[in-house]
């Protein structure tokens, strides 16, 4: 209860309940990766956002959480994350971002060993387990899409070793239907169809 004194000259005697609520304040931050022909991965590394806008510096924006972004040019850019909390907060980071253009070394593959991307069981009830063999990416972006390119669960960045790499999602959430996973290592993307039953 707050109690109400003078107000506006007047003298008061009564009160009202006021209810407070803590305002959770949003805090932005990103890492950025270079890729193979000028593309970055970000990873949006902020607490207690609800949604976030990137600015790349190029005159593009994005609204994914950990999106991957090729730059026509080699240079600096300034990249900025704005993210948004809830009760209206928000908050913005800015930095440099260099850009040059890495090119695989002649003869070496990179990416994902061709045919060795497996999502099993498929069809599935409750869990997947992805297993692959990567040959030179450090991190690699997981989504999982419905038929029509919208995502329905973000899996993030994973850091991921050269060799053998097995995930298992639990995915009791999704609804029975036909879904895409979808990899990107910043340069090549990787989808397999999988089927929840």
């Amino acid at each position: 209860m707050v109690f109400l004194g003078k107000v506006s000259g007047c003298i008061s005697d009564s009160s009202k309940p006021v209810i407070l609520h803590k305002l959770i304040v949003p805090a932005s931050g990103f890492k950025d990766t270079l890729g193979f022909d000028r593309s970055v991965v970000f990873e949006n590394t902020s607490v207690n956002s609800i949604k976030q806008l990137w600015y790349f510096g190029d005159s593009t924006t994005d609204t994914s959480k950990n999106p991957i972004h090729t730059y026509a040019n080699d240079k600096s850019y300034l990249v900025a994350l704005a993210v948004f909390g809830q009760g209206g907060c928000n908050d913005s980071l800015s930095q440099s971002v260099t850009v040059t253009k890495l090119t695989k070394p002649s003869g070496i593959e990179t990416g994902i060993k061709p045919g060795s991307l497996i999502v099993k069981p498929n069809p599935f009830t409750n869990e997947i387990s992805v297993s692959f063999y990567n040959i030179s990416s450090p991190l690699m972006h997981i989504e999982i899409t419905d038929v029509a390119g919208r995502m329905v669960r973000d899996m993030g960045l994973k850091q991921i070793i050269n060799g053998k790499n097995e995930f298992i999602f639990s995915l009791d959430e999704l609804k029975p239907g036909t879904y895409l996973l979808r990899m990107n290592d910043g340069g090549r993307q990787f989808t397999r169809k999988m089927i929840k039953e």
